[in-house]
Order: structure tokens, then sequence, then C-alpha cells
């Protein structure tokens, strides 16, 4: 007779979106701009190669630039980590560059480390166990049916998409420098008076 070992796996730290827009927030400008002039090298190199020689090019091409702008940015934000890929890492959090589907949901080959990081399992990214709590957040865009890449988004997916931070998120919670939300400013005509129910 054997006996049956269980290895439970324990999951990561949960993060709100607040927290995470509390984090990142200083960081927006820069993220964004890294996946656009990610766009711009990619669309400029692979022009330099005709459509039909183009056969897996497309995707090593635009990982690749995608990285290199992200490390551009933020030299001092990322490591290798297993199996060569690169992961970001700002204040407590974790974060991967990733195409997503159209509901957000990251595309991977299932393996042992891919399905970790969608369910939020404390499996180390790096080859020590440095960092295993820290929640994961993908950097990620979809690629429409026309082949153009939209809608580049934040993404906390564990299981399902928790949360989204999108541009618009952005725009419309804007905080001021110690992170503290803008309150919204009232506005009135002048002689206009506030009426009091009697």
């Amino acid at each position: 007779m054997t006996a049956k070992v269980e290895n439970k796996i324990e999951k990561r730290k949960r993060i709100s979106k607040e927290d995470a827009h509390s984090v990142l927030n200083e960081y927006y400008v820069d993220l964004f701009n890294a996946y656009y002039e990610a766009i711009d090298r990619y669309n400029t190199e692979i022009r330099q190669t005709i459509p039909e020689a183009r056969t897996r090019l497309n995707s090593v091409l635009l990982n690749a630039k995608l990285t290199e702008s992200f490390i551009l940015k933020f030299p001092e934000n990322w490591n290798k980590g297993k199996y060569g890929r690169i992961v970001f890492r700002w204040e407590g959090i974790q974060m991967l560059i990733k195409k997503l589907n159209e509901n957000s949901k990251p595309s991977y080959i299932p393996t042992l480390l891919s399905d970790a990081i969608i369910n939020q399992l404390q499996t180390s990214l790096f080859d020590d166990n440095d960092a295993k709590e820290e929640p994961v957040l993908i950097f990620g865009y979809t690629k429409n049916r026309d082949g153009q890449l939209i809608h580049p988004r934040i993404v906390y997916y564990a299981g399902e998409v928790e949360w989204v931070i999108d541009q618009d998120y952005i725009v419309t919670h804007p905080t001021y420098g110690d992170n503290t939300p803008i309150e919204e400013i009232e506005v009135r005509l002048k002689g206009e008076r506030d009426i009091k129910a009697k």
C-alpha cells in the first residue's frame, strides 16, 4: 500500500486595484510609453521582412521589442526568472508582459509554471524562492481580427479576471503627487446660491 502525498501550494498575496494603482501610479506614463514605443519598433522591423517569410517571426519579434522597451524604461526593475522569463518588480508586485484574449485572459501554453501564474500560486518565478508570495500582474494587449494590437492594460488574473487598469481608468482616477485621489471640485455660476429645503 502506498501513501498519497499531497503538496498543497499556497496562493500568493492578493492585491486590490486601489493598492496596485497606488504603487504603480508614478510608473503609468512610462509603462504605456514603453508599450507604444515597442509597437513602433516592431512595425519598423517587421516591414523589413516580406510577409511570406514572417512565419513565426511576428510573435517572437513582438515579444523581443516589448521586453526591450520595458527594460530600457525600467532598467532597475527587471530580473531574469526561470526559463529566461523577464519579470518586472515594483514594491511587492511582479509584472509580466503577455498577450491577452478579448476577455483579458493571458494566453499560455499550459505548463506547471503558467498554471501557477494564472492561478496566483506561490511557485517562484525565479531560481530561488525570492518573492514567491508577491502578486503577479500582467501588462497585456490584445490582437484583434485585423491583426492590430489594441487595448494595452494591466490585469490581475487569479483563475479569472479580478480587475483591469487601462488608460481610461488612469484618466478617470487621477492622483496627486502623494497618491491621494483628487477630490471633485464643485463649480457654481457667480451669484448662484444653494437652495435649501424648508
